[in-house]
């Protein structure tokens, strides 16, 4: 068989070893999730957010460190691609397949009037991409290919954007997703489920002369379901054990025409779905309706364009999820706490005045994700890798922006279901800051980007085992996203595009000593001294120790947290 059963595995393989040999190693130091997803956010959003305050960011305090690196390697043929589906198969190496998503200079999308170039029908990806990550050897085949033998409402729901997608086993699921619709001569939210047979897909892709529909099944509701359940774009498929959730997102009817506002039909969903599925046919999984949340339309779910993560949501390893952040308040700000959604189909939204409820600034659209696990402290970690936000670092300060701009750092979040304990961390790592030419800025990156696990330390495939995790270990390949040429002050202004780079992740597991500059086991006045010497903004495209936050700057923040240190590494 072509490719290697993988149980409810999303996006991953169980081979530890995929990276290896060929692979690019990690070395030394260390942009609304919005091809389409800011649909009715405008370049100018002042706006209130469900929270007039936000959690103190904390520097670390993580069981784990980050480092983030380019993949100095060419992948002739692949284009830059954000907000499309993606997931991982294997015979001898690992295959990435890439279907949809807006291509190459398509990066956020526009906020002209009328509208019709807002989604430009000629920016969205109508070839399937097939890339051999080790030899750097990249197949692709059209949609509109005669062979293929797609109706052109299959291939247009196949070429979208902002799917709620997963893999499960050889099977990628791929529900809804926003597009133009060669029929309906306008643009859409799909309305059907998409099943793919991934090594069908991958043998057409490469050649195969069997039709590419033959490979698919596009599916309605299952019976008892809501006839619009999979007319949905811009939330979150999750995959919990023999269930998959179908999480908040919205359905959007129409051109998005920020100036008129009947052009479209907006409903967000407010809800999370839940089906069955059964993998023991011998073809396609099939799917059953279970219901939606007791909590349907509560003013909190309304929203869209997030990170919605597995978690852990008990002391008892009960698996269920966590949104965090999203758009939009109905002011049009950003929301700030998070929701937990149970397997009992009930979600609930920690209460928003109490002191430790957690209040997001930072990286508060969708964005490369991971989660982790440490059952050592049953503490879940949500690591962000970029995106853009309410909260964002800039010129070495931590500031706030009603623009939205775009940011390359990481953060994470923590929470502890056992007392709900929430916290927001930097971990001072960033995506490499690649300089812009003949200009004083550098490119961000991570929103809409894509993240697959990497290595043998995924439970499920799915989260992260930071216990099991016992030296430097790569863990995750990041590829494509928006690439935003400076950290634009309002999101909508500034050049962006569809990214081709890949990027490495590296796990150190413990959180170290990085304040500890001379290596003595003990932070004191030599390291003080050694801050200093490197004071002021870090060279473009180059890191250095000193500044621990990794923002690009070392200054008054580096100083505190060498100060907070201070004394012997424990």
């Amino acid at each position: 068989m072509f490719l290697r059963k993988m149980d409810a595995m999303p996006r991953v393989s169980r081979n530890s070893a995929w990276f290896e040999g060929r692979s690019t190693t990690v070395h030394g130091g260390l942009a609304v999730a919005l091809s389409w997803a800011s649909l009715c956010l405008t370049p100018y959003v002042y706006a209130d957010n469900q929270t007039t305050d936000l959690t103190p960011m904390q520097f670390g305090n993580a069981p784990f460190r980050l480092e983030i690196e380019a993949v100095d390697r060419d992948f002739p043929g692949l284009v830059g691609l954000q907000s499309g589906s993606y997931c991982v198969v294997f015979d001898d190496s690992p295959y990435l397949i890439f279907i949809g998503g807006r291509a190459q200079e398509a990066g956020m999308h526009g906020f002209s009037c009328p509208g019709e170039e807002n989604f430009a029908a000629a920016d969205f990806n109508r070839t399937i991409y097939v890339v051999d990550y080790q030899e750097g050897v990249v197949w692709q085949r059209s949609l509109d290919d005669p062979n293929a033998g797609l109706s052109d409402i299959q291939a247009d729901q196949l070429a979208g954007v902002n799917f709620l997608d997963n893999q499960i086993g050889d099977y990628l699921v791929m529900v809804g997703g926003y597009g133009y619709s060669q029929d309906e001569e306008t643009w859409v939210t799909f309305d059907k489920m998409v099943l793919i047979d991934l090594e069908k897909t991958v043998e057409w892709v490469l050649g195969g002369k069997e039709p590419l529909v033959d490979a698919m099944q596009f599916l309605s509701p299952p019976e008892g379901a809501p006839e619009e359940l999979y007319a949905a774009t811009g939330g979150v498929l999750i995959v919990n054990e023999d269930e998959i959730w179908l999480c908040l997102g919205q359905e959007y009817q129409g051109v998005y025409n920020p100036c008129d506002a009947s052009a479209a039909v907006q409903t967000y969903k407010k809800d999370f779905f839940r089906l069955s599925m059964d993998l023991t046919t011998e073809s396609f999984p099939t799917f059953s309706y279970i219901g939606n949340s007791p909590q349907s339309g509560a003013s909190w779910a309304r929203r869209r364009d997030l990170n919605v993560m597995p978690a852990y949501v008990d002391t008892k390893g009960t698996r269920g999820s966590v949104a965090l952040s999203g758009v939009f308040t109905l002011t049009n700000g950003g929301w700030t706490v998070p929701i937990v959604m149970y397997p009992d189909g009930t979600m609930e939204q920690p209460p928003v005045d109490a002191p430790g409820t957690l209040r997001q600034g930072f990286n508060i659209y969708s964005s490369a994700r991971m989660s982790a696990w440490s059952e050592s402290t049953e503490s879940n970690w949500f690591v962000l890798f970029g995106g853009i936000g309410y909260e964002f670092y800039y010129d070495g300060t931590l500031r706030t922006s009603g623009g939205l701009p775009y940011s390359s750092m990481v953060s994470a979040i923590e929470y502890t279901p056992g007392d709900g304990r929430w916290s927001q961390h930097l971990l001072g790592a960033s995506f490499p800051r690649i300089p812009i030419p003949d200009e004083d800025d550098y490119y961000r990156y991570g929103t809409e980007a894509y993240l697959m696990p990497a290595g043998e330390h995924w439970i499920d495939g799915r989260i992260l085992d930071l216990d099991a995790i016992k030296e430097p270990s790569v863990v995750a390949l990041i590829y494509g996203g928006i690439t935003a040429a400076g950290y634009n002050p309002r999101t909508g202004d500034g050049p962006t595009s569809a990214s081709n780079r890949f990027f490495l992740v590296k796990l150190y597991p413990g959180q170290g000593c990085p304040a500890d500059f001379d290596g003595s086991g003990v932070v004191d006045g030599a390291d003080l001294s050694i801050l200093l010497s490197g004071w002021g903004q870090v060279p473009l495209g180059s890191t250095s120790p000193q500044d621990l936050n990794d923002d690009g700057f070392i200054n008054a923040v580096d100083l505190s947290i060498v100060l907070g240190a201070w004394g012997p590494c424990s």
